[in-house]
């Protein structure tokens, strides 16, 4: 599905993304799925240090950390009290 988002990346720079993102513990891989003759797919779910990340990430721009923070909720599983 990233691909379909990042369609001016090439497939290789995408996995070595997500690798490094995985060897410093941003994301953690939850599940991976194989449909039909297709490649794997793999799932994701940001970790704690990743969020806190993303969110200090660029101050500058308000409009990225709502939108991070708004598609952060909308695919969390947590209820938010």
């Amino acid at each position: 599905m990233i691909e379909s988002v990042l369609k001016d990346r090439r497939h290789g720079d995408i996995l070595d993304a997500f690798s490094r993102l995985e060897e410093k513990r941003f994301i953690k891989k939850v599940r991976e799925c194989k449909f039909g003759r297709g490649r794997k797919q793999y799932y994701y779910k940001i970790t704690q240090p990743g969020l806190a990340l993303l969110i200090t990430d660029d101050p500058v721009h308000p409009l990225k950390f709502w939108k991070a923070l708004l598609g952060y909720c909308h695919h969390s599983d947590q209820e938010l009290t």
